[in-house]
């Protein structure tokens, strides 16, 4: 998930890419054959730690199984500085074959026009589209065609601490926020030194909750069916969701963790708080580290809803940039091919925690087998499929997102230190319609 720093970084890191590394760029790409006459294919991303080592193993895979194609991939940093560095040279043949964008990065993308649309490479080589996951698929794609391949995505879900809910008679994870109040209450009567819950103050989870209520963030659904000029998200279902939570800190049975993802983990894995809601991603390293027994469970709605929605994919995906000789293009797709296929799909998933985009890599045995050893990790892809395939969960289409995050925890930072629910909730709303506003202004956007 990129966050607050990315348009910051974009037009910081944009300048300083084309001066401060511009030589290094052009000298990536100077080479294009390798010794032995393959086509060198280069792949920015943003991938690291275990996540980068996952990669490069699956990139050397490829590049033993075939002898046309050298795949170069390229570590840029963060998400933001990747884009901003694809971005100052987009277009150009300095440019990359592949670059891996974050979702929020998706109406750049497109706004650019640097790109071959995904679903003309697979229509041209007869490859289907009917593996592909839909929930995850549907963000990448424009009037029903998808724009990107996705590459790593994930969702976010709860993890609880399953003996600390069973203490007060919850066999499983709760379904609603009144059933997380009601844990909370129960932990406070029996002076439990754990707290019910934590909500991180973090845009993505903002959304991703009303999403699950069936509710657009943005008009035009959500910039599905036209270009968004204000919000949809200040009404009585987000007012109530933010209610709860304060209510909760005010009560003392939550913990506010405000921004920091890593304070809010350690609180969970040291016992402080019973549950919280964080990316899909996370549960290698949670299950790993936890002295407790851990469930993964659904992102909860409010009781009066009765029916959840479903959540909204994070994550990025991968575009194949246009303007590049029929070899790099053909050998770019090749490699994505070979990425897709449900081998390679449970490899990463399970070295990385994302989803496997291919479905058909769930009946590889190298899945079959994890999720028999720990049938919690199905739980966020049965979250996943068990999500409604319609506008709110598709995620927005806007360059204002990232702006638009950094208002909303703005917003839930207030609001969760005692701010009123309704009078703040009115700010952001008219904040993020000035975003809106000037961003659709300066990009000629105007209706």
């Amino acid at each position: 998930m990129s966050k607050k720093i990315f348009v910051i970084l974009l037009s910081i890191l944009g300048i300083a890419a084309i001066f401060g590394i511009g030589m290094q760029m052009a000298n990536a790409n100077a080479n294009t054959k390798t010794q032995d006459h393959r086509q060198v294919i280069t792949f920015w991303h943003a991938m690291g730690g275990a996540n980068k080592v996952a990669l490069e193993k699956l990139v050397a895979e490829y590049n033993k199984s075939q002898t046309k194609y050298e795949i170069i991939p390229s570590f840029q940093g963060t998400y933001a500085e990747n884009l901003a560095k694809y971005q100052s040279v987009a277009g150009s043949p300095s440019a990359p074959d592949l670059v891996q964008v974050p979702e929020v990065g998706t109406q750049t993308m497109i706004d650019n026009k640097n790109y071959i649309p995904a679903y003309k490479l697979f229509e041209q080589d007869g490859v289907t589209l009917n593996n592909i996951e839909k929930p995850i698929s549907a963000y990448y794609s424009l009037d029903g065609k998808l724009q990107s391949i996705p590459f790593n995505s994930s969702t976010p879900v709860m993890f609880y601490n399953k003996d600390v809910l069973k203490s007060v008679g919850y066999n499983s994870f709760p379904k609603t926020y009144e059933e997380i109040a009601d844990i909370g209450r129960k932990l406070k009567e029996k002076g439990s030194k754990t707290k019910s819950f934590s909500l991180q103050v973090y845009g993505w989870l903002f959304e991703e909750l009303i999403a699950n209520q069936g509710n657009f963030l943005m008009n035009n659904d959500n910039g599905k069916t036209g270009v968004p000029t204000k919000v949809s998200f200040n009404n009585a279902d987000t007012r109530y969701m933010l209610t709860w939570v304060q209510n909760m800190l005010k009560d003392g049975t939550a913990v506010n963790y405000s921004t920091n993802e890593n304070d809010l983990t350690a609180g969970f894995l040291k016992q402080d708080v019973a549950m919280i809601f964080a990316s899909s991603s996370s549960a290698n390293q949670i299950f790993k580290t936890a002295k407790f027994n851990v469930g993964i469970g659904y992102l909860p709605i409010p009781e009066k809803k009765q029916t959840r929605t479903g959540v909204a994919i994070g994550g990025a995906s991968v575009w194949i940039t246009k303007g590049k000789s029929k070899s790099e293009t053909n050998g770019a797709w090749d490699f994505m091919k070979f990425m897709l296929k449900p081998a390679s799909q449970a490899k990463w998933s399970l070295a990385t925690g994302y989803f496997p985009v291919n479905k058909l890599a769930y009946n590889e045995d190298l899945m079959k087998k994890a999720y028999a050893k720990n049938p919690e990790l199905q739980q966020a892809a049965n979250q996943l499929h068990d999500t409604k395939n319609v506008p709110q969960t598709q995620g927005v289409l806007t360059n204002v997102i990232t702006e638009s995050r950094s208002i909303e925890e703005a917003g839930m930072d207030s609001i969760f230190n005692g701010a009123n629910v309704t009078k703040t909730l009115d700010k952001v709303s008219t904040d993020v319609n000035n975003a809106l506003l000037q961003s659709n202004r300066s990009n000629g956007k105007l209706q």
